[in-house]
């Protein structure tokens, strides 16, 4: 049974992460963190599929609605803070949300009302992958070595946020599946 050799980001580096995300990364840097999803996962989500619990101020998540791979999961109070700035900043730059409005959209010029009103597109796997890279270089995570063209890392860029979830729900004595 071969033993992994790849560790979870620690809250220091996850923090580090978020400091210099912007709005939209950070929603899904906290989602992966929060809810253990996979960042294929997130490209998927309208906001049909979120659920604010109010009480509690946080989310109720529908990932992969429709499918064999349904399930449901919830988010940390500070990914639905981010999520709530998020969804107010488009519709205060004009974007009209309703249930089938992607959560995380296509980056915009706030000085186009027309892009924004009727071309929001979501984002695709590969193009969150890569903002990932850019943010994980942005905090001092990553180097770029221009010598070798794949170099296994301690930590695996997306999948890293999926293990800090898994280590703490572990930590804290709760079944992760």
């Amino acid at each position: 049974f071969k033993k992994s050799r790849d560790r979870a980001y620690t809250y220091q580096e996850i923090k580090k992460i978020l400091d210099v995300s912007d709005l939209r990364m950070k929603i899904v840097v906290l989602l992966m963190a929060s809810t253990g999803c996979r960042v294929g996962a997130i490209p998927f989500l309208k906001l049909r599929n979120l659920e604010k619990i109010q009480n509690e101020n946080i989310y109720k998540i529908t990932m992969y609605e429709g499918s064999n791979e349904q399930y449901t999961t919830f988010c940390t109070l500070e990914c639905a803070s981010f999520i709530d700035a998020y969804l107010e900043y488009r519709q205060k730059n004009g974007e009209k949300l309703n249930g089938d409005s992607y959560l995380i959209r296509d980056q915009f010029d706030i000085t186009d009302i027309e892009q924004i009103r009727n071309k929001s597109r979501g984002v695709s796997v590969h193009t969150l992958k890569g903002i990932v890279d850019n943010v994980l270089v942005k905090s001092g995570l990553k180097t770029i070595d221009h010598t070798s063209r794949y170099n296994r890392k301690e930590v695996m860029m997306c999948h890293g946020f999926r293990k800090f979830f898994t280590t703490q729900c572990i930590n804290a004595k709760v079944n992760p599946e």
